[in-house]
């Protein structure tokens, strides 16, 4: 095998027909440099082209990787936050239901909700606490009227 390594010039085809793992060759190289090969030409345009676009195939992925992994940490310190009162769109997304749903608990008090100035003028809008938060996690609903 390792006389096939130093020929140097084997086209892809000549080494699978060899059986040797063209793959695990240039997977060795780019780890290694193209130096690891012995008789390749280190300076190839062929192999540089590979090895960059495989360093930025590399590059692309773990940036990839950190920008799902931002997006984790970010919906996990949103649900974290410990708040006083949480509004009905809040209390939706930390429940998994719809924010019409936990209105309506609201209206029909299945839920204890208070009614706060919204900052909209004269309207008022739900907001629903911390302890009443956890109340609904542990116990669930309030029994209907």
């Amino acid at each position: 095998m390792h006389s096939i390594l130093s020929a140097g010039h084997l086209t892809d085809n000549e080494i699978s027909a060899s059986g040797v793992d063209p793959y695990a060759m240039r997977l060795r190289e780019v780890q290694e440099g193209p130096a690891s090969l012995s008789g390749t030409q280190p300076d190839s345009p062929v192999k540089e082209t590979f090895a960059h676009d495989r360093r930025f195939a590399t590059t692309q992925e773990v940036l990839e990787r950190l920008a799902r992994i931002e997006n984790a940490l970010k919906t996990l310190v949103e649900r974290q936050t410990i708040k006083d009162f949480y509004s009905t769109d809040e209390m939706a997304k930390i429940l998994g239901k719809a924010e019409f749903t936990v209105r309506e608990w609201c209206r029909r008090k299945r839920i204890n909700a208070q009614k706060r100035h919204s900052g909209r003028g004269k309207f008022y809008a739900w907001v629903i606490s911390h302890e009443e938060l956890q109340r609904i996690q542990r116990e669930g609903l309030l029994p209907e009227n």
